[in-house]
């Protein structure tokens, strides 16, 4: 699906305004959290103090590729 031409790919960096939106890093984490419940292997779990503290930091190099149909979020890497 993530390479359908319907897919639209956005990115952001780490640090950027909309990660300071308590709501999208909530829906950031449900679907990480989906993910991770229905991984057969599991790591450790990463916390949603985890997700905010990367995701809202302006040094760490990082950037989070969305995919969206629609305008849809339907997945997510961050690198």
């Amino acid at each position: 699906l993530k390479e359908s031409a319907h897919v639209k790919l956005d990115l952001l960096e780490c640090g950027s305004p909309e990660f300071f939106d308590q709501a999208f890093l909530c829906d950031l984490y449900k679907m990480y959290m989906n993910v991770f419940q229905q991984s057969e292997i599991h790591f450790d779990i990463l916390s949603p103090e985890f997700f905010r503290d990367l995701l809202q930091s302006k040094n760490c190099g990082g950037k989070v590729f969305f995919y969206r149909v629609d305008g849809r979020l339907i997945g997510y890497n961050i690198c």
